[in-house]
């Protein structure tokens, strides 16, 4: 699988964009920044995955849709859990905030927006690719996600805090290749990272002890301003581990 990182931070700063990540350049998960990073060739996408609300993940849906509907063909579904969808069209697509694209429609005469539900552990297809969704320990509902072809996958942890199931999945799961994992702030920031619900970087390191086989792992959602200081710490855990732990950055290239 290709996996591409079109922003690679959990918020966004100079030189630094929100979480959003292209696979097999046919679907993306989250929406913290497409419309940058594709340009027009955004206006081809047609599934976007949505781990959960906060503004970081869903930024880019109302200005991809805004500018693509006109020349799109397809809708532009969106993929979430039920209260990520309400939350959308509640505070966000809402005729106020921005505009209903439900009740828009393309040159087919069909909607411009779908509002799909995700249901925990339940596969679903898309574009031939197997997407389980499981929940991640945050502050408000959040998914992570198994993406699979084939005979490999990766597994995407969405914002989490200390989580069981993302490693006893790994251990008993040979077919997982990565782990692209929320690692937010450094070691002096454990406590913003506990009440945020975000992993620091001795939490990850204690989470690691759980791990009982060597996959790649990518450190996703630095905090823009800590980035420096999470990247050296997370390369002494590499030294002490053995692990290959990579942080990523906007425009990473991935092949799993």
């Amino acid at each position: 699988m290709e996996v591409k990182i079109l922003g690679a931070f959990g918020s966004k700063f100079k030189g630094k964009k929100m979480l959003s990540i292209l696979i097999e350049n046919k679907v993306i998960i989250d929406a913290g920044n497409i419309v940058e990073s594709l340009g027009e060739e955004s206006f081809k996408i047609s599934d976007i995955l949505i781990s959960h609300l906060h503004l970081d993940h869903i930024a880019d849906i109302p200005f991809l849709i805004a500018e693509s509907f006109p020349v799109r063909e397809k809708p532009l579904n969106i993929w979430a859990q039920r209260e990520t969808l309400n939350g959308l069209k509640k505070y966000i697509m809402n005729q106020k905030v921005w505009p209903d694209f439900t009740k828009i429609k393309l040159r087919s005469n069909v909607s411009s927006i779908n509002y799909l539900e995700l249901k925990i552990n339940e596969v679903i297809n898309i574009n031939g690719l197997k997407i389980l969704p499981f929940r991640s320990n945050h502050t408000v509902p959040t998914l992570g996600f198994m993406v699979m072809k084939n005979d490999k996958s990766f597994i995407f942890s969405g914002d989490t805090y200390k989580n069981n199931e993302i490693w006893e999945t790994i251990n008993r799961d040979e077919k997982i290749k990565s782990l692209f994992i929320d690692v937010s702030y450094p070691k002096r920031m454990a406590e913003l990272g506990k009440v945020a619900k975000h992993l620091s970087t001795d939490a990850f390191e204690e989470e690691l002890k759980k791990l009982k086989r060597k996959i790649k792992i990518f450190v996703i959602h630095v905090k823009p301003v800590f980035f420096k200081e999470v990247k050296k710490e997370i390369k002494d855990i590499s030294s002490r581990t053995g692990l290959e732990i990579e942080v990523l950055e906007d425009g990473d290239e991935i092949k799993i």
